[in-house]
């Protein structure tokens, strides 16, 4: 059964990573780019307790999920 606040969460997730990634131009650096490493190991730990919380399946749906939130988070910090 679909979850919706997982979804949300994964989303948001994704893009606060992908808005804290460091790689962006001098010009477009934020102070949140500070906290990228445990914005990361968040990630990770909560992409874990995915899989074995809910079963490989849906641990990939949340994958796919955080690198959608990451993919908007990523053309948002870059102002594209």
């Amino acid at each position: 059964m679909f979850q919706w606040q997982y979804f949300f969460l994964f989303i948001f997730l994704g893009f606060l990573g992908g808005f804290s990634d460091p790689r962006v131009p001098p010009h477009k650096i934020r102070g949140i780019q500070d906290y990228y490493s445990f914005v990361v190991l968040f990630l990770f730990i909560s992409l874990i307790w995915s899989i074995f919380t809910f079963g490989i399946f849906w641990g990939i749906l949340s994958l796919i999920e955080i690198w959608a939130g990451y993919f908007f988070g990523r053309k948002v910090s870059l102002g594209e």
